[in-house]
């Protein structure tokens, strides 16, 4: 195919650091000259793809990567989703890729993707330790990651506790500090269907990444290893890809579908299976937060009182009742 079909930018940045400079460049497969987050840190909307025998070799990379990883991290954003019916905001081309299948009527009524399902099989092979997910929509939960592994950064429709934020709100001030505390641990992080189009969290990426180029100036070999970088997944350019260990332009799907048979993890291949989430107990106090434990909103019982000249709200576990 003619050169300019293909991604024209150094190999670098269309394979990543440990890439092969040999390797062809990825192929432009969707054409949109628009901006894919306007108003962002972003890039042009076009959609690129892997020739086969690359993604075969960066996938076997992957691999080893996951291995290797002592703190491995998934990053989602709503491309990891677009499979299951529900849009994302960045997919703009006429003949995207990303938006060819059914789209869901209601969005909480949307299944889990393979690569949701994969990343539970991960998760129970020990080969992924945590998920800071950037979307709403609850499908790890239903393909069956467990809540206490998952920092829902940007608010969940099924947890009444961590409403949604908005684009101009502030993020929840624990859920702030679990992701800071996972951007000092995290050696490996995989960065899926996001557009790292400068989201404060976006940090456990950039953290990773850097530390990971950092360290591969240092002249022991054994130092080398300690950090493995980031691994960024998308159809899509972004402007973190110059910092990329791996970079894939592929579907979240296609990609892990692949990692998994590599890895040899079990998993749910026919997606049948998916869990409910349990309804909150008691009343739902919305816009109330307790000024003890700081959730909000309050479920369950809610108990007022007045401190100085402000009324304060407290829910039942900050009584221990």
């Amino acid at each position: 195919m003619d050169k300019k079909h293909r991604l024209d930018e150094p190999w670098r940045l269309c394979h990543g650091f440990l890439g092969d400079e040999n390797w062809p460049k990825p192929l432009r497969v969707a054409d949109c000259n628009d901006e894919a987050r306007p108003g962002y840190n972003t890039c042009k909307a076009h959609e690129y793809q892997e020739e086969p025998d690359v993604l075969k070799a960066k996938v076997k990379m992957l691999a080893e990567l996951v291995r290797r990883a002592k703190r491995c991290t998934a990053y989602t954003g709503a491309g990891i989703s677009t499979a299951s019916g529900i849009d994302d905001y960045a997919s703009k081309a006429k003949d995207s890729k990303a938006l060819q299948r059914p789209k869901v009527k209601n969005m909480k009524a949307a299944r889990p993707t393979l690569a949701h399902r994969v990343l539970v099989g991960m998760y129970r092979h020990d080969f992924l330790h945590h998920w800071i997910n950037q979307n709403h929509d609850g499908l790890p939960q239903k393909a069956g990651f467990p809540q206490h592994a998952i920092n829902e950064i940007h608010g969940a429709w099924f947890d009444p506790s961590n409403p949604v934020v908005k684009m101009s709100g502030s993020l929840r001030k624990d859920l702030a500090e679990w992701l800071q505390e996972e951007q000092k641990e995290t050696d490996l992080c995989l960065a899926m269907g996001t557009s790292l189009c400068g989201m404060s969290a976006d940090c456990v990426v950039d953290t990773c990444a850097d530390k990971a180029i950092d360290i591969r100036l240092d002249e022991r070999e054994d130092v080398r290893k300690t950090v493995l970088g980031a691994v960024i997944v998308s159809l899509q350019r972004t402007q973190m890809d110059n910092a990329a260990s791996l970079r894939f332009f592929a579907t979240t799907d296609e990609v892990m579908r692949m990692l998994a048979e590599e890895l040899a993890v079990d998993y749910d291949k026919t997606g049948d299976r998916v869990f409910r989430f349990p309804r909150p107990i008691g009343s739902v106090h919305w816009g109330k937060k307790c000024h003890v434990t700081g959730i909000m909103p309050i479920t369950g019982k809610c108990y007022e009182a007045t401190v100085g000249s402000e009324q304060v709200y407290s829910c039942s576990d900050a009584y221990g009742k």
